[in-house]
């Protein structure tokens, strides 16, 4: 079996990702990362039975991420209110650091607001985590 050749030696992979929130230091807390943007686009049909053109519609975009309750709640002492939905707009910033020769890539989630707060633990659980539901108003790529 012959097997491909490495084109730079490394792929882009979760030990490189490095997430900034509204700060230089990296979040360190965080065990997954996800974000989605979507653009209405819609066949416009005309005499006949078959489509003339294209109709473009707005763009939305969807994020969570998933965060340790350490990481939960130094987010929550950062609003009077100790809610999370209350916490201004702010960016996240996630970045592939170059390692053996790939490059660095950085993608940017705009103006989030949290729209979640959830808490789910069980007996005999060793770490306790949540998923926290973003509304980016863009996804800078």
């Amino acid at each position: 079996m012959e097997y491909p050749t490495l084109i730079n030696g490394v792929m882009h992979s979760w030990s490189q990702v490095a997430v900034n929130i509204n700060s230089p230091a990296p979040v360190t807390g965080i065990t997954k990362l996800n974000y989605n943007s979507d653009r209405k686009i819609n066949l416009v049909m005309g005499a006949g039975s078959q489509a003339i053109g294209l109709g473009y519609g707005n763009w939305t975009h969807t994020a969570s991420l998933t965060l340790t309750r350490d990481e939960i709640e130094n987010l929550r002492e950062s609003v009077p209110t100790r809610r999370l939905q209350d916490i201004a707009p702010f960016d996240v910033v996630i970045m592939f650091v170059p390692n053996l020769g790939n490059k660095k890539v950085t993608h940017i989630l705009k103006d989030c607001v949290i729209l979640n707060d959830p808490l789910e633990i069980s007996q005999d659980d060793t770490s306790n985590s949540a998923e926290l539901t973003l509304q980016p108003s863009n996804i800078l790529r």
